[in-house]
């Protein structure tokens, strides 16, 4: 249920980020399994990290560091190229309280969807706007293993589908 509910917030922060500026076209933004908000050319605007403790009182904690305001120069040069910013795309330094509220609001929409009507809701938005895009090919991390394959989408458990030579695998997070 963790890894599903991270997927859905990321749909939630995507959501928002697309409302906090003038995009032009918000298909720009993309979600990248299972926990970054990326542009179509793969440079990164925000990161998802869900931590959760189990017990006789489980608690999740769900962080989130999003580039609003900040100028090329602000990037170390190591990333620069692998990151941008709302600001840099679009010229607009969204307030960082108002996309907060809307990434809250729309993570409790989220997660009520998914109560009610299940993962299917979460997971076609995701593959709305999944980058990579459907039969790309990919080198992803299974444990301690760097599996390359072609991306297949998401299946219901929140697992990204990767086809290789041995078939179609599930991968975890």
């Amino acid at each position: 249920e963790l890894a599903r509910a991270g997927l859905a917030a990321g749909v939630a922060v995507r959501e928002a980020l697309a409302t906090s500026a003038p995009w032009g076209d918000e298909r720009r933004l993309c979600l990248k399994w299972p926990n970054d908000i990326v542009l179509r050319d793969g440079r990164k605007l925000a990161g998802l990290l869900l931590e959760a403790e189990s017990g006789p009182r489980p608690i999740a904690v769900l962080g989130i560091g999003a580039n609003l305001g900040h100028a090329e120069a602000d990037f170390p040069d190591e990333i620069r190229g692998l990151a941008s910013s709302v600001r840099m795309e679009t010229g607009v330094s969204p307030e960082p309280g108002a996309v907060a509220t809307v990434i809250l609001d729309r993570l409790a929409m989220w997660l009520s969807i998914m109560e009610v009507g299940g993962f299917g809701p979460v997971r076609e938005a995701f593959m709305a706007v999944a980058w990579p895009e459907l039969g790309d090919r990919i080198e992803v991390r299974d444990g301690h293993e760097i599996v390359l394959g072609s991306f297949q989408g998401i299946d219901m458990s929140g697992a990204l589908l990767l086809a290789g030579d041995g078939g179609t695998r599930g991968v975890a997070y």
